[in-house]
């Protein structure tokens, strides 16, 4: 499973991080009902409660700072604030941010991500048991390492009734699975999923979806906490937060929240 996450960084994955995966896992998982559409709505609803505003499909091209202001220029006009959080990943936030120093790219730049690259099918049968959730792929000749039925952990009435089947990989950014299309995969994938499930055919699939992201998972090598950086950038009042600053622990909402309750604190410092 190492190898199929890590990849040929498996070797230098640190052994705190694998403790905190065991140690953080429960038999007790949440969901929020509806997915996090309904969470993302309600976060949306809070803020333009409070005043806010929420722009979306409006890419942000740059950050940069005159005197004592933050300016973000994108697709839909130029804004000024007094502080700014950004949350992309750090590649892409180097990439839109002007003045940043070397010093502190080269501080950055150690840490590594991994991608995914998830195809979700819908099906008209189950294809894991009834009682299977989450089946690990530890066969290095299967092209994936992961095979989810949703739909098996909550209730298949949420999702219209179908049988929602997650295909997951961790990949390098320049895998061959990146420029592949839904068809493209499902023509590789489905051999290995007739070991799987025998019963499966083609006609089965109803619908197919395939996401793609080239920071999925931070490489969590020995050592990573001794170059863990702040969520204080070089620029005065803009703020980094992702998800390589939460260190032991892997990945998931809750550290999400606290990260975001952490840099409040420092916002509203006076």
């Amino acid at each position: 499973m190492f190898r199929g996450k890590f990849g040929e960084n498996s070797p230098e994955i640190s052994a705190s991080w694998f403790w905190a995966r065991i140690k953080k896992r429960s038999t007790r998982l949440g969901y929020p009902v509806g997915g996090y559409d309904s969470f993302s709505n309600l976060l949306v609803k809070k803020i333009k409660e409070n005043g806010g505003k929420v722009l979306l499909n409006n890419k942000v091209k740059t950050i940069h700072k005159e005197k004592d202001k933050l300016f973000v220029k994108s697709e839909k006009g130029i804004f000024e604030f007094d502080k700014v959080v950004c949350t992309l990943p750090t590649d892409t936030f180097q990439n839109i941010t002007e003045g940043l120093p070397e010093s502190y790219s080269r501080i950055v730049n150690k840490f590594e991500m991994i991608g995914c690259v998830n195809l979700l099918l819908s099906l008209d049968i189950s294809f894991l048991e009834e009682n299977m959730y989450w089946l690990s792929i530890n066969d290095e000749k299967m092209p994936f390492i992961s095979v989810v039925q949703h739909t098996n952990f909550m209730n298949k009435k949420y999702y219209a009734n179908e049988n929602l089947l997650y295909i997951g990989n961790y990949l390098d950014k320049s895998h061959p699975y990146f420029k592949c299309s839904e068809k493209d995969l499902i023509r590789i994938f489905l051999p290995h999923l007739k070991k799987i499930n025998g019963n499966l055919k083609e006609e089965n699939i109803k619908k197919a979806w395939l996401f793609k992201d080239y920071f999925a998972q931070p490489v969590v090598k020995v050592g990573y906490y001794d170059s863990l950086y702040s969520f204080e950038t070089p620029i005065k009042n803009l703020y980094l937060v992702n998800m390589q600053q939460i260190y032991p622990w892997d990945r998931g909402t809750n550290y999400a929240v606290e990260s975001g309750y952490k840099v409040c604190e420092k916002l509203f410092v006076k």
